[in-house]
């Protein structure tokens, strides 16, 4: 069968019901939240875990955007579905204050350890608790328990000869799980 011959086949879509197709034939735009205006473009468009079509449209008579579930203004003052901040302040000052592998506290947090590393160097969450200092040039090594990269025939004084880990980036204690580790 020639594929320039066959007819179209529309695609169900479970987010739309009568009432939202009847409305879309009509070429009903959804309004602007801010102005009123149907003039009105939806930018983004995708179904959400409750099965729901979410839009966002762009007013094309203000500088507004605006957010839709169905044909619903979204309820704004609804919590998020996932909280912004997965640790709180206290375990951010723990990781921060505490002198181990980066990998050791990711395994001790449920995390990884390059989430670790970035919120101990201020990538991730400068902001928060900010009277305790990131871990920079003036902060103090971490305490390596076990095998160190210090201590390794590849290491070169300032780096590791085979290319392995940036020693600001991993830190020393990643001689743990190297394969090319020898005293």
């Amino acid at each position: 069968m020639d594929c320039a011959s066959a007819d179209p086949v529309q695609i169900a879509d479970p987010a739309m019901n009568e009432a939202s197709i009847a409305a879309r034939q009509q070429g009903v735009m959804l309004p602007c939240l801010t102005c009123g205006s149907t003039n009105t473009a939806t930018i983004r468009s995708r179904i959400n875990s409750g099965g729901d079509r979410w839009r966002l449209i762009r007013c094309h008579d203000c500088p507004a955007c605006s957010e839709y579930i169905g044909d619903q203004p979204r309820n704004l003052s609804a919590p998020p579905l996932r909280p912004f901040y997965r640790h709180s302040d206290a375990v951010l000052r723990r990781m921060l204050m505490t002198r181990c592998s980066n990998a050791a506290m990711a395994q001790e947090l449920g995390c990884s350890s390059e989430l670790v590393r970035q919120i101990r160097k201020g990538i991730l969450h400068r902001n928060r608790v900010p009277e305790v200092p990131r871990w920079g040039s003036d902060a103090p090594p971490p305490i390596v328990d076990g095998p160190s990269c210090l201590s390794c025939q590849h290491w070169g004084g300032e780096q590791c000869s085979m290319g392995f880990p940036d020693p600001e980036e991993e830190g020393t204690g990643f001689a743990r799980d190297c394969s090319l580790f020898h005293l």
